[in-house]
């Protein structure tokens, strides 16, 4: 298993993985806490999966910034104030920069 990128941000650190027979994992875990990596998601073309690491790395700093945090076991970025955003929106390579600051500020809200 090699590292092709990473994304570090104080907490938390991306990894782009290439396990072998073309299979590539994004990977999120704490820094310093090998028991919380989790696979984000999986590919079998190195492109798209360095364009979805570029992507979604830059959404998961706009999320954090804005006060969200990632809950893994329901794939959602949660804010206090009951907003949520699924995972799913921030690994979207469609979604332009300002698309995503614009869910993370409407959110989807929590009943």
């Amino acid at each position: 298993m090699n590292s092709i990128d990473h994304w570090v941000d104080g907490k938390y650190e991306i990894i782009l993985q290439d396990l072998q027979n073309d299979v590539y994992d994004i990977t999120l875990g704490e820094i310093g806490k090998p028991e919380t990596v989790e696979t984000i998601e999986r590919f079998v073309h190195k492109e798209t999966a360095i364009r979805v690491m570029n992507v979604f790395s830059r959404n998961f700093a706009d999320a954090i910034q804005r006060g969200y945090e990632l809950t893994l076991s329901s794939r959602n970025f949660l804010h206090s104030d009951g907003r949520k955003v699924h995972i799913s929106n921030s690994l979207e390579i469609d979604f332009n920069q300002e698309q995503f600051i614009a869910l993370l500020e409407e959110g989807e809200f929590v009943a």
